[in-house]
C-alpha cells in the first residue's frame, strides 16, 4: 500500500498520508487513528488552515474536501485524467490542483466551484505550493518549467531548467526563494524576485520525488523514490548536513511540521519514518 502524499495539520499535531488504496491514514505522536477512504487512489493530501478538512487529489481525476470530524465530502471535477498534486492557501479561500491533464485548478472550498483552469504548461502537472501570503502559486511540471500564478490566474513568469521533468516545488518560509527538484537530481533554488537561479543543491544521482523546505528557513530536505535516503542540506553554506536513512522501498513523500519539530517521510512499501529535526539543525 504505498504512501503517495503526507501533510502535517496546522497546529504540527496530526500526520495525514494519501495512500494507493484510495485510504487516508493518521497518526497522532506516532500512534495511529481511524483512517478514512475515499473511491480512487489518492495521489496527495492537503490539509485545510483551521485543520478542521482535507483535501485530497484523486486518481479518478476528482478533488474531494473531507471533513475531518463528520467524514462529510464534497467533490470537485473538471481534471481530465488524475490529478497529482492539490495545495489549500493559506488564508483558506482557494485550492490549487495539479493533473495529468497538464492544467493548474483554482477551486473555492466554500461553494466546490471552480475559479479558473490555468492552461500554460504542456504536460503534465506534478507538484503545486502556495506562498506564504496566498498570492503566489508555484507548479512544476513535466514541461521542464516552474510557473508563479497570481492568485486571480493570471500567470506572473516561467522559470526555466535544462530538458527534463520537474517533480517537487517548495517555498522559503519567507516566499523570496522557491527550490524546484528536477529528474536529474539536482534541486535548483531561485530568487523569486529576481527570477534568477542562486543556489544548485547536489547529492542525487537519482531523480528527486519530494522538496520540502523548514520552518525555520535554514534547511532544504529532499529524497528520491530510487532508494532510503533522505538529504538535508544548509541553504546558506549549500552542503548536506544530514544523510537520514528510510525504509527500504524509495521515498515517495516528505512532510515537516509546521512547528519544525519533526520531519517525515513515507514510502513505496507503506512505511512511515519520524525525525526529530533538532537532530540535525
Amino acid at each position: 500500500m504505498p504512501i503517495n502524499g503526507l501533510a502535517w495539520s496546522p497546529d504540527s499535531h496530526t500526520l495525514a498520508a494519501a495512500c494507493n488504496d484510495g485510504s487516508l491514514l493518521f497518526w497522532v505522536g506516532g500512534q495511529s487513528l481511524p483512517s478514512l477512504r475515499t473511491s480512487t487512489p489518492a495521489n496527495a493530501v492537503t490539509w485545510s488552515p483551521d485543520g478542521l478538512r482535507l483535501a485530497v487529489a484523486g486518481q479518478d481525476g476528482v478533488v474531494r474536501i473531507i471533513e475531518w470530524a463528520t467524514t462529510a465530502s464534497l467533490e470537485m471535477r473538471g481534471h481530465e485524467g488524475k490529478v497529482n498534486a492539490v495545495a489549500w492557501s493559506g488564508d483558506g479561500l482557494l485550492i490549487a490542483s495539479g493533473g495529468d491533464d497538464a492544467s493548474v485548478r483554482l477551486w473555492q472550498p466554500a461553494s466546490g466551484q471552480q475559479f479558473a483552469s490555468l492552461e500554460e504548461h504542456w504536460d503534465r502537472v506534478s507538484s503545486v505550493a502556495w506562498a506564504g501570503d496566498s498570492q503566489t502559486l508555484a507548479s512544476a511540471s513535466g514541461d521542464s518549467s516552474v510557473r508563479l500564478w497570481r492568485n486571480n490566474g493570471e500567470m506572473l513568469a516561467r522559470l526555466s531548467v535544462p530538458a527534463g521533468s520537474l517533480d517537487s516545488v517548495a517555498w522559503s518560509p519567507s516566499s523570496h526563494q522557491l527550490v524546484a527538484a528536477h529528474e536529474s537530481g539536482t534541486l535548483r533554488v531561485w530568487d523569486v524576485a529576481r527570477k534568477q537561479v542562486v543556489g544548485w543543491l547536489n547529492g542525487f544521482a537519482e531523480r528527486v520525488k519530494s522538496v520540502v523546505w523548514s520552518p525555520n528557513g535554514r534547511q532544504i530536505a529532499a529524497a528520491s523514490s530510487y532508494h532510503k535516503w533522505v538529504f538535508v542540506w544548509d541553504v546558506g553554506r549549500q552542503e548536506v548536513v544530514a544523510r537520514l536513512t528510510g525504509p527500504t522501498d524509495g521515498i515517495t513523500s516528505l512532510a515537516w511540521s509546521p512547528d519544525g519539530q519533526q520531519l517525515a517521510a513515507g514510502a513505496w512499501n507503506g512505511s512511515l519514518c519520524l525525525w526529530q529535526a533538532a537532530a540535525f539543525k
